[in-house]
Protein backbone atom coordinates (compact mmCIF):
# COMPACT_ATOMS: atom_id res chain seq x y z
CA UNK A 1 0.00 0.00 0.00
CA UNK A 2 1.07 3.38 -0.86
CA UNK A 3 2.36 5.49 2.51
CA UNK A 4 -0.55 7.87 3.01
CA UNK A 5 -0.38 11.38 1.56
CA UNK A 6 3.63 11.22 0.35
CA UNK A 7 2.68 11.75 -3.32
CA UNK A 8 0.00 12.38 -5.75
CA UNK A 9 -2.44 9.46 -6.54
CA UNK A 10 -4.51 8.76 -9.84
CA UNK A 11 -6.20 10.98 -11.03
CA UNK A 12 -10.47 10.41 -11.45
CA UNK A 13 -12.67 12.99 -13.38
CA UNK A 14 -15.79 12.50 -11.30
CA UNK A 15 -17.45 10.39 -8.98
CA UNK A 16 -19.03 8.00 -12.18
CA UNK A 17 -15.53 7.16 -13.18
CA UNK A 18 -14.16 6.64 -9.49
CA UNK A 19 -17.16 4.06 -9.11
CA UNK A 20 -16.24 2.30 -12.24
CA UNK A 21 -12.81 1.39 -11.24
CA UNK A 22 -13.85 0.97 -7.64
CA UNK A 23 -16.74 -1.41 -9.37
CA UNK A 24 -14.13 -2.90 -11.84
CA UNK A 25 -11.80 -3.85 -9.15
CA UNK A 26 -13.79 -5.27 -6.47
CA UNK A 27 -16.49 -6.71 -8.78
CA UNK A 28 -19.24 -8.84 -7.05
CA UNK A 29 -17.57 -7.68 -3.85
CA UNK A 30 -19.71 -4.21 -4.08
CA UNK A 31 -23.16 -5.31 -3.22
CA UNK A 32 -24.94 -1.70 -4.05
CA UNK A 33 -23.32 1.08 -5.38
CA UNK A 34 -25.41 5.00 -5.71
CA UNK A 35 -23.93 8.11 -6.67
CA UNK A 36 -25.71 11.34 -4.45
CA UNK A 37 -25.47 14.66 -3.33
CA UNK A 38 -25.31 15.91 -6.93
CA UNK A 39 -22.59 14.12 -7.71
CA UNK A 40 -20.40 14.54 -5.03
CA UNK A 41 -20.73 11.60 -2.71
CA UNK A 42 -20.75 7.56 -3.87
CA UNK A 43 -22.77 5.17 -1.44
CA UNK A 44 -21.87 1.77 -1.75
CA UNK A 45 -21.91 -1.65 0.79
CA UNK A 46 -19.19 -3.91 0.85
CA UNK A 47 -18.26 -7.35 1.76
CA UNK A 48 -17.20 -8.21 5.20
CA UNK A 49 -13.60 -9.56 3.76
CA UNK A 50 -13.51 -6.91 1.33
CA UNK A 51 -13.80 -4.21 3.43
CA UNK A 52 -10.39 -3.69 4.84
CA UNK A 53 -8.68 -4.47 0.84
CA UNK A 54 -11.03 -2.22 -0.04
CA UNK A 55 -10.22 0.99 1.74
CA UNK A 56 -6.53 0.42 1.42
CA UNK A 57 -7.44 0.67 -2.50
CA UNK A 58 -8.79 4.20 -1.82
CA UNK A 59 -5.34 5.51 -0.86
CA UNK A 60 -4.42 5.18 -4.52
CA UNK A 61 -6.51 8.60 -4.95
CA UNK A 62 -4.53 10.36 -3.23
CA UNK A 63 -4.97 10.75 0.26
CA UNK A 64 -8.09 9.83 2.01
CA UNK A 65 -10.18 11.82 5.11
CA UNK A 66 -11.79 9.64 7.95
CA UNK A 67 -15.17 11.92 9.00
CA UNK A 68 -17.36 9.39 10.74
CA UNK A 69 -18.55 5.78 11.72
CA UNK A 70 -22.43 5.36 12.01
CA UNK A 71 -24.47 1.98 12.93
CA UNK A 72 -27.90 0.70 12.74
CA UNK A 73 -28.66 -2.35 14.53
CA UNK A 74 -32.36 -2.69 13.86
CA UNK A 75 -32.25 -5.48 11.68
CA UNK A 76 -30.97 -8.91 11.98
CA UNK A 77 -27.63 -7.56 10.59
CA UNK A 78 -25.70 -4.89 12.43
CA UNK A 79 -24.37 -1.83 9.34
CA UNK A 80 -21.47 -0.12 10.16
CA UNK A 81 -21.14 2.97 7.53
CA UNK A 82 -18.05 4.53 7.42
CA UNK A 83 -18.31 7.97 5.98
CA UNK A 84 -15.07 8.56 4.37
CA UNK A 85 -13.53 11.43 1.71
CA UNK A 86 -10.87 11.33 -1.25
CA UNK A 87 -9.23 14.48 -1.47
CA UNK A 88 -7.11 15.00 -4.91
CA UNK A 89 -4.90 18.12 -4.06
CA UNK A 90 -3.67 18.04 -7.31
CA UNK A 91 -7.48 18.68 -8.98
CA UNK A 92 -8.98 20.44 -6.02
CA UNK A 93 -11.79 17.95 -6.14
CA UNK A 94 -13.05 15.76 -3.17
CA UNK A 95 -15.50 12.54 -3.17
CA UNK A 96 -17.15 11.46 -0.73
CA UNK A 97 -17.33 7.68 0.13
CA UNK A 98 -19.80 6.17 2.26
CA UNK A 99 -19.22 2.59 2.86
CA UNK A 100 -21.06 0.17 4.07
CA UNK A 101 -20.80 -3.49 6.05
CA UNK A 102 -23.00 -5.84 7.35
CA UNK A 103 -22.01 -8.18 10.21
CA UNK A 104 -23.97 -11.34 11.47
CA UNK A 105 -24.96 -9.92 15.18
CA UNK A 106 -23.47 -13.45 16.04
CA UNK A 107 -20.06 -12.31 15.14
CA UNK A 108 -19.71 -8.32 15.62
CA UNK A 109 -15.87 -8.15 14.38
CA UNK A 110 -14.50 -6.20 11.87
CA UNK A 111 -10.38 -5.19 11.09
CA UNK A 112 -9.37 -2.08 12.41
CA UNK A 113 -8.44 1.21 10.41
CA UNK A 114 -6.98 2.84 13.52
CA UNK A 115 -3.51 1.35 11.54
CA UNK A 116 -4.14 3.35 8.50
CA UNK A 117 -6.44 6.31 9.36
CA UNK A 118 -5.65 7.35 13.49
CA UNK A 119 -8.03 9.69 13.53
CA UNK A 120 -10.74 6.67 13.60
CA UNK A 121 -9.61 5.81 17.20
CA UNK A 122 -12.48 7.89 18.87
CA UNK A 123 -15.37 6.44 16.56
CA UNK A 124 -14.19 2.82 16.91
CA UNK A 125 -14.00 2.77 20.68
CA UNK A 126 -17.84 4.76 20.74
CA UNK A 127 -19.12 2.02 18.03
CA UNK A 128 -17.37 -0.59 20.56
CA UNK A 129 -18.89 0.53 23.95
CA UNK A 130 -22.38 1.31 22.10
CA UNK A 131 -22.61 -1.75 19.88
CA UNK A 132 -20.29 -4.33 20.85
CA UNK A 133 -18.49 -4.35 18.00
CA UNK A 134 -15.21 -5.63 18.06
CA UNK A 135 -12.51 -4.47 16.13
CA UNK A 136 -9.09 -6.10 15.14
CA UNK A 137 -6.41 -6.50 15.91
CA UNK A 138 -7.01 -4.42 19.21
CA UNK A 139 -5.10 -1.45 20.29
CA UNK A 140 -5.22 0.41 23.92
CA UNK A 141 -6.00 3.70 22.05
CA UNK A 142 -4.16 5.55 24.62
CA UNK A 143 -1.93 8.03 22.34
CA UNK A 144 0.98 6.80 23.64
CA UNK A 145 4.00 8.30 25.09
CA UNK A 146 6.87 7.48 27.05
CA UNK A 147 7.52 6.66 30.94
CA UNK A 148 8.40 9.79 32.71
CA UNK A 149 9.56 11.25 35.98
CA UNK A 150 5.58 12.24 36.97
CA UNK A 151 2.32 12.77 35.93
CA UNK A 152 0.32 15.72 35.98
CA UNK A 153 -3.28 16.58 35.43
CA UNK A 154 -4.23 19.62 33.03
CA UNK A 155 -8.21 20.18 33.49
CA UNK A 156 -10.89 19.68 33.48
CA UNK A 157 -11.23 22.94 35.69
CA UNK A 158 -8.36 24.84 34.46
CA UNK A 159 -8.06 28.56 34.65
CA UNK A 160 -6.78 28.53 31.22
CA UNK A 161 -9.29 26.03 29.60
CA UNK A 162 -12.84 27.32 28.58
CA UNK A 163 -13.79 23.49 27.67
CA UNK A 164 -13.86 20.75 30.16
CA UNK A 165 -10.60 18.69 28.86
CA UNK A 166 -8.33 16.83 31.28
CA UNK A 167 -4.69 15.97 29.59
CA UNK A 168 -2.47 13.64 31.65
CA UNK A 169 1.21 14.80 31.20
CA UNK A 170 3.99 12.76 31.47
CA UNK A 171 7.19 15.24 32.02
CA UNK A 172 11.05 15.04 32.64
CA UNK A 173 10.83 18.54 34.80
CA UNK A 174 8.64 20.64 32.77
CA UNK A 175 9.31 18.72 29.35
CA UNK A 176 6.35 16.55 28.07
CA UNK A 177 7.52 13.19 27.04
CA UNK A 178 3.75 11.86 26.48
CA UNK A 179 0.04 12.91 26.56
CA UNK A 180 -3.13 11.25 27.22
CA UNK A 181 -5.75 13.38 26.16
CA UNK A 182 -9.71 13.33 27.26
CA UNK A 183 -11.92 15.50 25.89
CA UNK A 184 -14.86 14.37 26.99
CA UNK A 185 -16.30 12.56 30.06
CA UNK A 186 -19.50 11.44 27.91
CA UNK A 187 -19.62 9.94 24.75
CA UNK A 188 -17.74 11.67 22.19
CA UNK A 189 -20.42 11.45 19.01
CA UNK A 190 -24.31 11.30 19.69
CA UNK A 191 -26.48 8.72 17.86
CA UNK A 192 -30.18 9.19 19.26
CA UNK A 193 -33.83 8.92 17.70
CA UNK A 194 -35.94 11.90 18.44
CA UNK A 195 -38.69 13.09 17.21
CA UNK A 196 -39.93 14.69 13.84
CA UNK A 197 -36.96 16.39 11.09
CA UNK A 198 -38.74 19.97 12.77
CA UNK A 199 -38.12 19.30 16.19
CA UNK A 200 -34.51 18.06 15.57
CA UNK A 201 -33.98 21.10 14.54
CA UNK A 202 -34.15 23.35 17.74
CA UNK A 203 -32.27 20.18 19.24
CA UNK A 204 -29.28 20.96 16.36
CA UNK A 205 -29.68 24.38 17.12
CA UNK A 206 -28.72 23.79 20.60
CA UNK A 207 -25.61 21.40 19.71
CA UNK A 208 -22.84 24.14 19.87
CA UNK A 209 -23.62 27.89 20.51
CA UNK A 210 -21.13 29.22 18.72
CA UNK A 211 -21.91 27.07 15.27
CA UNK A 212 -25.37 26.78 16.00
CA UNK A 213 -26.51 27.25 12.32
CA UNK A 214 -23.81 25.39 11.12
CA UNK A 215 -25.45 22.47 12.73
CA UNK A 216 -28.57 23.33 11.53
CA UNK A 217 -27.88 23.32 7.97
CA UNK A 218 -25.61 19.78 8.07
CA UNK A 219 -29.01 18.34 9.56
CA UNK A 220 -31.10 20.22 6.96
CA UNK A 221 -28.95 19.43 3.98
CA UNK A 222 -28.92 15.50 4.73
CA UNK A 223 -32.93 15.18 5.11
CA UNK A 224 -33.00 17.23 1.96
CA UNK A 225 -30.59 15.12 0.55
CA UNK A 226 -32.99 12.00 1.29
CA UNK A 227 -36.14 14.10 0.21
CA UNK A 228 -34.79 15.21 -3.24
CA UNK A 229 -36.19 18.86 -2.17
CA UNK A 230 -34.43 22.00 -3.71
CA UNK A 231 -33.44 25.17 -2.27
CA UNK A 232 -34.19 28.02 -3.78
CA UNK A 233 -31.14 30.31 -4.93
CA UNK A 234 -31.75 32.98 -2.71
CA UNK A 235 -32.16 30.69 0.20
CA UNK A 236 -28.90 29.56 -0.43
CA UNK A 237 -27.23 32.92 -0.65
CA UNK A 238 -28.73 33.87 2.46
CA UNK A 239 -27.59 30.41 4.45
CA UNK A 240 -23.93 31.70 3.18
CA UNK A 241 -24.15 34.95 4.43
CA UNK A 242 -25.38 33.65 7.67
CA UNK A 243 -22.69 30.55 7.48
CA UNK A 244 -19.93 33.32 7.28
CA UNK A 245 -21.28 35.81 9.89
CA UNK A 246 -20.86 32.71 11.86
CA UNK A 247 -17.82 32.18 11.15
CA UNK A 248 -16.41 35.29 11.70
CA UNK A 249 -17.86 35.82 15.22
CA UNK A 250 -16.31 31.81 15.85
CA UNK A 251 -13.24 33.22 14.60
CA UNK A 252 -12.75 36.72 16.92
CA UNK A 253 -14.21 34.77 19.57
CA UNK A 254 -11.52 32.07 19.59
CA UNK A 255 -8.54 34.90 18.46
CA UNK A 256 -9.18 37.11 21.59
CA UNK A 257 -9.65 34.41 23.89
CA UNK A 258 -5.96 32.75 22.73
CA UNK A 259 -4.86 36.36 23.85
CA UNK A 260 -6.37 35.56 27.51
CA UNK A 261 -4.75 31.61 27.14
CA UNK A 262 -0.89 33.71 26.59
CA UNK A 263 -1.80 36.58 29.28
CA UNK A 264 -2.38 39.33 26.53
CA UNK A 265 -5.15 40.62 28.26
CA UNK A 266 -5.79 44.01 26.31
CA UNK A 267 -5.75 42.41 22.66
CA UNK A 268 -8.13 39.80 24.44
CA UNK A 269 -10.32 42.91 25.49
CA UNK A 270 -10.34 44.30 22.31
CA UNK A 271 -11.41 41.20 20.37
CA UNK A 272 -14.40 41.12 22.93
CA UNK A 273 -15.07 44.85 21.66
CA UNK A 274 -15.22 44.04 18.01
CA UNK A 275 -17.10 40.92 18.70
CA UNK A 276 -20.16 42.85 19.34
CA UNK A 277 -20.86 44.26 15.94
CA UNK A 278 -20.90 40.60 14.20
CA UNK A 279 -23.20 39.87 17.11
CA UNK A 280 -25.50 43.32 16.39
CA UNK A 281 -25.76 42.08 13.15
CA UNK A 282 -26.95 38.71 13.47
CA UNK A 283 -29.36 39.77 16.63
CA UNK A 284 -31.12 42.73 13.66
CA UNK A 285 -30.95 39.59 11.00
CA UNK A 286 -32.52 36.30 13.39
CA UNK A 287 -33.92 37.87 16.73
CA UNK A 288 -31.03 35.90 18.48
CA UNK A 289 -27.29 36.24 19.72
CA UNK A 290 -27.28 32.86 20.16
CA UNK A 291 -29.35 30.19 18.72
CA UNK A 292 -30.31 31.69 15.14
CA UNK A 293 -33.61 30.09 14.59
CA UNK A 294 -33.32 31.03 10.68
CA UNK A 295 -33.22 27.72 9.32
CA UNK A 296 -35.45 25.32 7.34
CA UNK A 297 -35.65 22.67 5.14
CA UNK A 298 -35.75 23.48 2.10
CA UNK A 299 -34.52 26.97 2.28
CA UNK A 300 -34.59 29.68 5.10
CA UNK A 301 -37.42 31.20 7.47
CA UNK A 302 -36.35 34.81 7.02
CA UNK A 303 -35.22 37.45 4.30
CA UNK A 304 -32.49 39.76 3.89
CA UNK A 305 -34.38 43.11 3.52
CA UNK A 306 -32.58 46.10 1.85
CA UNK A 307 -32.39 47.92 6.42
CA UNK A 308 -30.69 44.23 6.89
CA UNK A 309 -28.06 44.51 3.82
CA UNK A 310 -27.41 48.17 4.71
CA UNK A 311 -26.43 46.99 8.40
CA UNK A 312 -24.65 44.33 7.20
CA UNK A 313 -22.82 46.47 4.90
CA UNK A 314 -21.60 48.52 7.72
CA UNK A 315 -20.26 45.74 9.47
CA UNK A 316 -18.22 44.91 6.56
CA UNK A 317 -16.71 48.38 6.53
CA UNK A 318 -16.36 48.19 10.42
CA UNK A 319 -14.27 45.03 10.55
CA UNK A 320 -12.40 46.36 7.58
CA UNK A 321 -11.06 49.13 9.87
CA UNK A 322 -11.00 47.78 13.75
CA UNK A 323 -9.82 44.55 12.82
CA UNK A 324 -7.13 45.28 11.06
CA UNK A 325 -5.09 46.99 13.85
CA UNK A 326 -5.60 44.05 16.04
CA UNK A 327 -4.10 41.79 13.37
CA UNK A 328 -1.18 43.76 13.60
CA UNK A 329 -0.87 44.15 17.28
CA UNK A 330 -0.76 40.44 18.27
CA UNK A 331 0.77 38.99 15.09
CA UNK A 332 3.58 41.73 15.06
CA UNK A 333 4.48 41.65 18.82
CA UNK A 334 7.40 39.82 19.23
CA UNK A 335 6.40 38.07 22.67
CA UNK A 336 3.44 36.61 20.89
CA UNK A 337 5.29 35.15 18.34
CA UNK A 338 8.09 33.77 20.41
CA UNK A 339 5.37 32.60 22.78
CA UNK A 340 3.39 30.62 20.06
CA UNK A 341 5.84 29.87 17.15
CA UNK A 342 6.81 25.86 17.38
CA UNK A 343 4.08 25.26 19.95
CA UNK A 344 1.98 22.35 19.08
CA UNK A 345 3.51 21.06 15.78
CA UNK A 346 1.25 19.14 13.52
CA UNK A 347 2.59 18.26 10.55
CA UNK A 348 0.67 18.14 7.01
CA UNK A 349 1.68 14.18 6.95
CA UNK A 350 0.63 13.97 10.53
CA UNK A 351 -2.76 16.16 9.37
CA UNK A 352 -3.30 13.83 7.04
CA UNK A 353 -3.26 10.71 8.51
CA UNK A 354 -5.27 11.72 11.47
CA UNK A 355 -7.83 13.31 9.27
CA UNK A 356 -7.46 16.42 10.46
CA UNK A 357 -10.03 19.13 9.45
CA UNK A 358 -10.63 23.11 9.05
CA UNK A 359 -8.56 25.91 10.32
CA UNK A 360 -6.24 23.14 11.97
CA UNK A 361 -5.47 21.00 8.88
CA UNK A 362 -4.80 24.35 6.63
CA UNK A 363 -1.99 25.45 9.10
CA UNK A 364 -0.55 22.73 8.34
CA UNK A 365 -0.27 23.68 4.81
CA UNK A 366 -3.35 21.40 3.51
CA UNK A 367 -4.87 23.07 1.25
CA UNK A 368 -8.55 21.34 2.28
CA UNK A 369 -12.09 23.88 2.53
CA UNK A 370 -15.36 22.11 1.38
CA UNK A 371 -16.43 25.04 0.19
CA UNK A 372 -14.00 24.44 -2.88
CA UNK A 373 -13.81 21.17 -2.70
CA UNK A 374 -17.35 20.26 -2.54
CA UNK A 375 -19.14 23.67 -3.00
CA UNK A 376 -23.04 23.91 -1.36
CA UNK A 377 -25.56 26.66 -1.22
CA UNK A 378 -24.10 29.86 -2.65
CA UNK A 379 -19.95 29.00 -2.74
CA UNK A 380 -20.67 27.20 -6.51
CA UNK A 381 -20.75 30.61 -7.76
CA UNK A 382 -18.54 32.78 -5.21
CA UNK A 383 -15.03 30.71 -5.89
CA UNK A 384 -13.59 30.46 -2.08
CA UNK A 385 -9.55 29.73 -2.00
CA UNK A 386 -8.33 27.71 1.41
CA UNK A 387 -6.11 30.02 3.60
CA UNK A 388 -2.51 28.42 4.35
CA UNK A 389 0.29 29.91 6.28
CA UNK A 390 2.64 29.29 3.08
CA UNK A 391 1.04 31.77 1.05
CA UNK A 392 1.34 34.90 3.91
CA UNK A 393 4.54 33.73 5.81
CA UNK A 394 6.50 31.36 3.30
CA UNK A 395 6.09 28.40 4.61
CA UNK A 396 3.91 26.02 7.35
CA UNK A 397 5.12 25.26 10.34
CA UNK A 398 1.98 23.41 11.63
CA UNK A 399 1.74 25.65 14.85
CA UNK A 400 0.25 27.49 17.42
CA UNK A 401 0.74 30.65 15.63
CA UNK A 402 -0.11 29.35 11.80
CA UNK A 403 -3.34 28.51 13.68
CA UNK A 404 -3.75 31.46 14.57
CA UNK A 405 -2.89 33.69 11.41
CA UNK A 406 -5.09 31.08 9.44
CA UNK A 407 -8.26 32.19 11.45
CA UNK A 408 -7.13 35.65 11.61
CA UNK A 409 -7.45 36.03 7.79
CA UNK A 410 -10.27 34.04 7.23
CA UNK A 411 -12.08 36.77 9.06
CA UNK A 412 -11.31 39.00 5.72
CA UNK A 413 -12.05 35.93 3.72
CA UNK A 414 -15.82 35.57 4.96
CA UNK A 415 -15.93 39.35 4.78
CA UNK A 416 -15.38 39.11 0.84
CA UNK A 417 -17.78 36.28 0.67
CA UNK A 418 -20.59 38.31 2.57
CA UNK A 419 -20.13 40.90 0.14
CA UNK A 420 -19.88 39.28 -2.59
CA UNK A 421 -23.29 37.57 -1.68
CA UNK A 422 -25.08 40.74 -0.99
CA UNK A 423 -24.24 41.76 -4.23
CA UNK A 424 -25.26 38.96 -6.69
CA UNK A 425 -28.17 37.96 -3.85
CA UNK A 426 -30.83 36.62 -6.58
CA UNK A 427 -34.21 37.52 -6.42
CA UNK A 428 -37.32 35.31 -5.81
CA UNK A 429 -38.78 33.08 -2.78
CA UNK A 430 -36.01 31.89 0.25
CA UNK A 431 -37.85 29.01 0.50
CA UNK A 432 -39.55 26.14 -1.14
CA UNK A 433 -42.02 26.03 0.94
CA UNK A 434 -43.08 27.89 4.29
CA UNK A 435 -46.34 25.89 4.95
CA UNK A 436 -44.76 23.40 7.94
CA UNK A 437 -47.92 20.62 7.36
CA UNK A 438 -46.85 20.96 3.75
CA UNK A 439 -43.11 20.35 4.37
CA UNK A 440 -43.83 17.39 7.30
CA UNK A 441 -45.78 15.43 4.14
CA UNK A 442 -42.98 15.77 2.11
CA UNK A 443 -40.21 14.66 4.68
CA UNK A 444 -42.92 11.71 5.83
CA UNK A 445 -42.37 10.42 2.63
CA UNK A 446 -38.68 10.69 2.30
CA UNK A 447 -36.79 7.07 3.05
CA UNK A 448 -33.04 6.49 3.16
CA UNK A 449 -30.15 7.78 4.57
CA UNK A 450 -28.74 11.46 3.93
CA UNK A 451 -25.33 12.32 4.88
CA UNK A 452 -24.85 16.78 5.33
CA UNK A 453 -21.13 18.08 5.70
CA UNK A 454 -20.57 21.54 5.31
CA UNK A 455 -17.14 23.66 6.15
CA UNK A 456 -17.82 24.79 9.81
CA UNK A 457 -15.46 27.79 11.68
CA UNK A 458 -13.65 24.73 13.25
CA UNK A 459 -13.78 22.19 10.10
CA UNK A 460 -16.07 19.87 8.82
CA UNK A 461 -19.27 19.66 10.31
CA UNK A 462 -21.02 15.88 9.53
CA UNK A 463 -24.60 14.93 9.97
CA UNK A 464 -25.69 11.13 9.18
CA UNK A 465 -29.91 11.02 9.48
CA UNK A 466 -31.92 7.74 8.33
CA UNK A 467 -35.68 8.43 7.69
CA UNK A 468 -37.93 5.66 6.83
CA UNK A 469 -40.85 5.85 4.60
CA UNK A 470 -44.18 6.59 6.50
CA UNK A 471 -42.56 7.25 9.59
CA UNK A 472 -42.82 11.07 10.95
CA UNK A 473 -39.86 10.50 13.38
CA UNK A 474 -35.92 10.80 12.61
CA UNK A 475 -34.94 7.03 12.90
CA UNK A 476 -31.74 7.83 13.20
CA UNK A 477 -29.23 10.92 13.58
CA UNK A 478 -25.22 10.96 13.80
CA UNK A 479 -23.51 14.14 14.83
CA UNK A 480 -19.68 14.01 14.48
CA UNK A 481 -18.08 17.65 15.07
CA UNK A 482 -15.11 19.10 13.88
CA UNK A 483 -13.52 18.60 17.41
CA UNK A 484 -14.25 15.73 17.64
CA UNK A 485 -12.04 14.94 14.23
CA UNK A 486 -9.32 17.31 15.47
CA UNK A 487 -8.91 16.25 19.47
CA UNK A 488 -7.52 13.00 17.97
CA UNK A 489 -3.90 14.92 17.06
CA UNK A 490 -3.40 15.95 20.40
CA UNK A 491 -1.20 14.22 22.06
CA UNK A 492 1.05 14.55 18.51
CA UNK A 493 0.88 18.44 19.52
CA UNK A 494 2.17 17.80 22.79
CA UNK A 495 6.04 16.25 21.65
CA UNK A 496 8.50 18.06 23.21
CA UNK A 497 6.37 20.84 24.66
CA UNK A 498 6.86 22.22 27.93
CA UNK A 499 3.90 22.12 30.74
CA UNK A 500 3.30 26.05 30.73
CA UNK A 501 2.38 25.43 26.65
CA UNK A 502 -0.75 22.86 27.83
CA UNK A 503 -3.47 25.51 27.48
CA UNK A 504 -2.25 26.77 24.66
CA UNK A 505 -1.90 23.93 23.02
CA UNK A 506 -5.35 22.59 23.79
CA UNK A 507 -7.11 25.55 22.75
CA UNK A 508 -5.16 26.53 19.38
CA UNK A 509 -7.65 23.77 17.91
CA UNK A 510 -10.80 26.08 18.89
CA UNK A 511 -12.15 22.88 20.92
CA UNK A 512 -15.78 22.58 21.77
CA UNK A 513 -16.45 20.14 24.04
CA UNK A 514 -20.47 20.79 24.18
CA UNK A 515 -20.57 19.56 20.55
CA UNK A 516 -19.07 16.07 21.42
CA UNK A 517 -21.13 15.21 24.58
CA UNK A 518 -24.35 13.98 24.21
CA UNK A 519 -26.44 11.93 26.59
CA UNK A 520 -27.18 8.82 24.77
CA UNK A 521 -31.05 8.01 24.77
CA UNK A 522 -32.95 4.65 24.21
CA UNK A 523 -35.94 4.34 22.95
CA UNK A 524 -39.14 6.73 22.90
CA UNK A 525 -39.14 8.30 26.20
Amino acid sequence: MRAHGTQFGKAFLDCGALAAALKEKFKEDILSLEIRARGHDLWLEISAPSFRPFVENLFEYDFVNFHVISADDAGDNAALSYHLSIFQRNRGRRVGVTVTVKLPKNNLSIPSIFDLLPGSEYSEREIMEAFGVSFTPEKDGTGGGLSAAYTVPVGPIHAGLREPVTAWLELDGERVTGADVRPAIARMETETRVRDPIQAIYMAERICGTCSFSHVICLVRAIEDIARMEVPARGQYIRTIVLELERIHSHVLWSGDVCRVIGFDSAFHLAMRIREQVMDVLTGMTGNRVNRGVGAFGGVRCDVTPGLAKAVRGMIRYYRREFEPFREIVLNDPIVRARMRGVGVLTSDEAVRYSVTGPTARASGLRVDLRKSSPYEAYADIPVEPVVPQDFFGKAHGDALDRFAVRVQEVYQSLDIIEKALDSLPEGPFAAEQDPDKVMGCLKNADGTGWGIIEAPRGDNTHIVRLKAGDENVCRWKVRAPTCANAACWPLMFRGSELADAPLIINSIDPCIACMNRMPVKGNN
